[in-house]
């Protein structure tokens, strides 16, 4: 998502890299697109899960469907993760009420970091969790479902990251997948309505980047910002179009 791209590019450039590797762009480097295991009934209009707003397979918008329900779900992260990863959660949370309507009554979803979430952590030392091939991985993640991860809880969708920006693109990545297009800011496209939401049960890996080092570029955007301001006579235009400032009109508005 270039809201994701956005922050976490900037948090690539300004934070510490530790020791411990960590995720490709959602769309890099990972193996072919996991398949659903049956026909995926996405309703008129709906495609797999892109950028342009679409679902991805491994979600099922059928009320009756298998797997875990993101209508109402309840978004769990440990208090000593990362804060990026916090940070992406309340997004997800955000993304998920937007598009379902629902704050409560779904399952859980918990996301965390290799070594920074104990209840992830046991899932993996216990096998119910396969996230062998993230030790040492540099920004991968991925996306389960898994059945009774503790007892009184049926059933979770499991994101777990290699690192603190692997953990938060897998976030982002489930906001991707029912339908929020990185562009839903950027140019107000709204994400449809979806009352019914579940991820379909698997196994979904990620990563790494085929980029390792990846940031920002203010002047992406000069090349449709600027010049519809030059052209424009229109003052109600002109009002919504940045003006230049000091700190970046050199770089970004030449």
């Amino acid at each position: 998502m270039l809201r994701a791209a956005w922050f976490l590019g900037l948090a690539a450039l300004l934070l510490p890299f530790g020791s411990q590797a960590t995720y490709r762009h959602p769309g890099e480097g990972r193996g072919p697109e996991p398949q659903a295991a049956s026909p995926v009934t996405l309703g008129p209009g709906l495609r797999r899960g892109d950028d342009s707003g679409g679902l991805a397979d491994w979600i099922d918008t059928n009320p009756n469907a298998r797997g875990v329900s993101l209508a109402g779900a309840s978004v769990i992260v440990e208090q000593g993760d990362h804060e990026v990863v916090k940070i992406a959660a309340d997004d997800l949370r955000r993304d998920l009420a937007t598009v379902t309507g629902k704050t409560a009554g779904g399952d859980q979803i918990w996301a965390g970091t290799i070594g920074k979430n104990p209840a992830i952590d046991r899932l993996v030392v216990s096998g119910k969790l396969d996230a062998k091939r993230l030790n040492g991985a540099w920004e991968s993640f991925v996306i389960a479902t898994i059945e009774r991860p503790a007892p009184g809880v049926p059933r979770a969708l499991v994101i777990v990251g290699s690192d603190r920006r692997g953990t938060a693109f897998g976030i982002y990545e489930l906001s991707r997948a029912i339908g929020v297009s990185p562009w839903h800011w950027w140019a107000d496209v709204t994400p449809l309505k979806l009352p019914a939401l579940h991820v379909r049960p698997g196994t979904h890996r990620f990563g790494p980047p085929s980029v390792r080092y990846r940031g920002i570029f203010i002047n992406d955007e000069d090349w449709g910002l600027t010049p519809g301001r030059r052209r424009s006579s229109s003052r109600a235009l002109a009002a919504w179009v940045p003006k230049p400032t000091p700190k970046c009109s050199s770089c970004c508005f030449g």
